[in-house]
């Protein structure tokens, strides 16, 4: 019994071994060549197997790179129902214990993956995926600031900002990504895109809304009048 017991558990580490090189095999393979470039056959030579043993652990490319980003997607439903909690904004990030863990465990244990799954996932079923976290910032950033409104006119009117302000969080962050070699010079960079990006803007529009600041908003009125102006100009401008 004990012999039979020592040979599975000796089988079971030979097992977790084999994973762990195709683990790092596919996401080599995937960051160097993205999901349709990337083969079953070279990432089984990476390993350091043959592609039919690799297919006994992975029946297709697809299921092999669902397997690496499914920690990912668990987090981001996870993040989607999590309240957004105003008082983070007055702290430093470095201060807040509850963020610093979201951070570390989402997106530095899972550099490589978010990696994949936002830059190299053209031709996966995965490929929409940075789009739809631009359409869900977009999402909670209206339901932000018709918090912060209060019932009070909105405070931002343009139709486009939101769309625009989600496009450059979730584009600036795939520049971090492309760019950092390394997890420190990731996490570096990322807090100060949060700390001296995102935070002071969120901080303006309460700062706003509260009357807390000298800044005047523009009218609607204004507004039509320097268009109207911009479009007299151009016009005399072609002619």
């Amino acid at each position: 019994m004990i012999k039979n017991e020592r040979r599975f558990i000796i089988v079971q580490i030979l097992k977790d071994d084999q994973r762990t090189k195709i683990h790092q095999a596919a996401i080599d393979a995937f960051i160097r060549d993205g999901y349709q470039k990337a083969s079953m056959r070279g990432i089984a030579e990476s390993a350091g197997m043959s592609v039919g043993n690799l297919y006994r652990y992975f029946k297709n490319k697809e299921s092999l790179f669902s397997h690496l980003v499914k920690p990912l997607i668990d987090a981001f439903q996870v993040y989607e129902h999590r309240p957004f909690k105003p008082q983070l904004l007055e702290v430093n990030i470095l201060e807040n214990s509850e963020l610093v863990d979201v951070i570390m465990s989402a997106r530095v244990k899972y550099r490589q993956e978010l990696f994949i799954l936002l830059l190299r996932a053209e031709g996966s079923p995965f490929e929409g995926a940075k789009d739809q976290l631009k359409r869900h910032i977009e999402t909670q950033s209206r339901i932000l600031l018709e918090t912060l409104s209060d019932g009070e006119p909105d405070i931002i009117k343009g139709q486009l900002f939101f769309k625009a302000v989600s496009t450059a969080i979730v584009e600036s962050f795939c520049v971090i990504l492309e760019e950092a070699k390394d997890d420190k010079t990731f996490m570096y960079n990322l807090m100060e895109l949060t700390e001296f990006g995102l935070k002071p803007s969120l901080r303006n529009l309460i700062a706003i809304k509260n009357n807390e600041t000298n800044f005047r908003r523009i009218n609607d009125e204004e507004v039509r009048e320097f268009c109207n102006h911009f479009n007299h100009h151009s016009s005399n401008h072609c002619t």
